[in-house]
């Protein structure tokens, strides 16, 4: 049994009212069996607004407020954090993020338990998703250096060192003395570098920041990074500096070659925005030291901090030992997925409901998980099972169904990634109305490519149908990627094994026994769309073929539960297409063309067994 290692966090404060407040809440909740948070350092360099007031609020042996009299910079912020934290990990943290999840410190921290030569560790950035044309621009530039920066293709590890989150072996962070005027990351990076110790990336969890949102914000960040570059060479060797910002040529020539072909317009008008980001530093004369802040990236959260921070009311002894008493199976059925399961499982295993999850369930259908991936996912909780032959999703089904013990059974896919909170949201209406069938708010992650922007157009329509019935009483709102059955409806399950489409025919079971089903829109999965065109065909089959697969296996009515008023069809696409009309009759037209090849593909479709091809695409789900 090892000991847990104590935590400090650090956070560098000027005028961070926005989101100071929803920081330190989101920290004191932080779960995890692997540390105790020891304090939050916050220093506060002279800030104007009410940083300091929110931060007094929540003073007491764990928050510590140390107000600089006049602005000094980061720098020397951090500088009096490294003097004071006295814990074994400190955790430098931007003030303008949020924590993906309640097991983000849990996460962050493994490495220096799997290997004592690790001395800093970082996670990745997660934007919110963009919502102005300036926004998705720059978010695409994001994603287009997250694609040149890919560790996994001999970039190097300085890219993947996020200034906005980094974990420091205690030892090695009480050497470090922050030049006034050099970028944090950077300079953290080559220091564990040049110290000798080892640097480690974080998969599986990360850190929530907001892009900025005009150009004025976006150049203030970026001339910080490009004047920092320049200064890094007072303090490190040249070779030093040159060899781990450089990137391989052709990983590079690959990922802009990639990007341009996705969406044209957005990379070239990053391009631009790059160009004059790299030309304006040196027509400028500022401090580095005392950055101009970006306001628009400071608000994650638009409503105001809860009063006084105070944690949620408790439940009663009763309904405490009632919940203890109730168990959940999660389960995943899987075919050749690797980075995409890690990410799934990872989302599982950082469940808020995490305590009352008993198992988690993966079945393996018909080949090998390697070694690599199995390490990834090692988890007490986790029960993994092979299958000899493959027979595809449905059999998979079967088998969690049949062996789960949990009182609630969810289903989920190994290809998303859930909320933190979407299974006790599922679990919490449970309860509360005795459904038999829940399903979860399942949408797709901000797209990386035209095709994908399209493709949401159909999730939109969707939505907009679901919206308007009642608890969203339609098989359009139970998809599988996220539901959960009573254990008596999960025991009564047989699915057919040539099923494709086992959604629609669990929603359509679940009517035929008179099981009520409810839609949870706060049960939040998210999923990648498909970037090829030949893979969303492929999808559209399978979807499109739904009715004919269910024919066969269930009573000649079930037409009817396919039906839907035509006032609801038609609102809910007048109210796309007004807001989306480009992009709605482009969809319309690539789903009247998936619908003339199912129609060519009936004959083979009824022969079929449940077995498909996967679609590789939507196997990423990085943001």
């Amino acid at each position: 049994m090892y000991m847990k290692k104590t935590i400090s966090i650090g956070i560098p404060a000027y005028n961070e009212e926005a989101n100071i407040g929803h920081l330190i809440n989101s920290l004191l909740k932080q779960k995890g069996d692997n540390f105790v948070l020891k304090e939050i350092i916050v220093v506060s360099d002279a800030s104007t607004d009410k940083t300091d007031d929110i931060v007094r609020a929540f003073l007491n042996e764990k928050v510590i407020l140390i107000r600089n009299n006049e602005r000094q910079g980061q720098g020397v912020s951090q500088n009096k954090i490294i003097k004071k934290f006295s814990g074994d990990i400190l955790l430098l943290l931007n003030a303008d993020v949020l924590p993906a999840n309640e097991y983000y410190i849990q996460e962050i921290i493994k490495p220096f338990y799997t290997n004592s030569k690790t001395g800093l560790v970082s996670s990745p950035g997660i934007p919110l998703p963009p919502k102005t044309f300036f926004e998705k621009v720059i978010h695409y530039g994001f994603v287009t250096k997250l694609n040149i920066f890919d560790h996994k293709d001999g970039a190097r590890g300085l890219y993947l060192c996020h200034g906005m989150n980094r974990a420091f072996l205690g030892e090695f962070a009480k050497k470090i003395k922050w030049p006034t005027s050099v970028g944090e990351d950077a300079y953290s990076y080559l220091r564990c570098m040049e110290e000798g110790y080892l640097f480690q990336n974080v998969i599986g969890t990360g850190i929530l920041f907001k892009l900025p949102d005009n150009f004025a914000d976006h150049l203030r960040q970026s001339v910080r990074h490009v004047v920092s570059k320049k200064i890094l060479f007072s303090y490190f060797s040249p070779n030093l500096v040159k060899r781990e910002y450089g990137i391989p040529l052709g990983r590079f020539i690959k990922a802009v070659a990639s990007s341009i072909l996705k969406h044209p317009v957005l990379f070239s008008c990053y391009s631009l925005i790059f160009v004059v980001t790299r030309i304006y530093p040196r027509k400028s004369r500022f401090d580095n030291s005392k950055w101009e802040i970006s306001k628009s990236s400071k608000i994650l959260i638009k409503e105001k901090p809860k009063e006084s921070y105070k944690s949620t009311k408790l439940l009663s002894p009763d309904m405490q030992m009632e919940n203890k008493s109730l168990s959940i199976t999660v389960g995943i059925p899987t075919y050749e997925a690797s980075a995409s399961l890690v990410v799934a499982l990872h989302s599982i295993y950082s469940q808020t409901i995490w305590d009352q999850i008993a198992e988690v369930l993966v079945v393996v259908d018909g080949n090998k998980v390697s070694e690599d991936v199995l390490q990834k996912i090692a988890n007490p909780k986790l029960k993994l099972s092979y299958s000899s032959k493959q027979e595809g999703q449905s059999a998979r089904i079967n088998d969690i169904v049949q062996t789960a013990t949990g009182d609630l059974v969810v289903l989920t896919n190994d290809d998303v990634i859930l909320r933190a909170d979407a299974i006790e949201k599922m679990f919490r209406v449970w309860q509360e109305t005795g459904s038999g069938l829940l399903a979860g708010h399942v949408t797709p992650l901000p797209a990386r490519g035209y095709l994908e922007e399209i493709l949401e157009i159909q999730n939109k329509g969707i939505y907009k149908i679901i919206n308007m019935l009642e608890n969203g009483d339609n098989y359009l709102a139970c998809n599988g990627r996220l539901i959960a059955l009573s254990s008596d409806f999960a025991k009564s399950l047989k699915l057919p094994s040539q099923l494709k489409n086992n959604d629609a025919y669990i929603f359509i079971s679940s009517k035929i026994q008179n099981i009520k089903f409810m839609y949870v829109p706060e049960a939040v999965c998210y999923f990648r769309n498909p970037s090829r065109l030949n893979e969303y065909f492929k999808q559209s089959t399978k979807f499109q073929s739904s009715l004919i697969d269910n024919s066969r296996f269930l009573p000649s009515e079930i037409e009817d539960f396919y039906q839907l008023s035509k006032y609801i069809l038609v609102k809910a696409f007048l109210a796309v297409l007004i807001k989306n009309p480009i992009k709605s009759v482009i969809y319309i037209l690539l789903k009247s063309y998936a619908g003339i090849l199912s129609e060519f593909r009936k004959k083979t479709i009824v022969n079929q067994s449940g077995v498909w091809e996967i679609d590789k695409s939507t196997k990423s789900t990085e943001a």
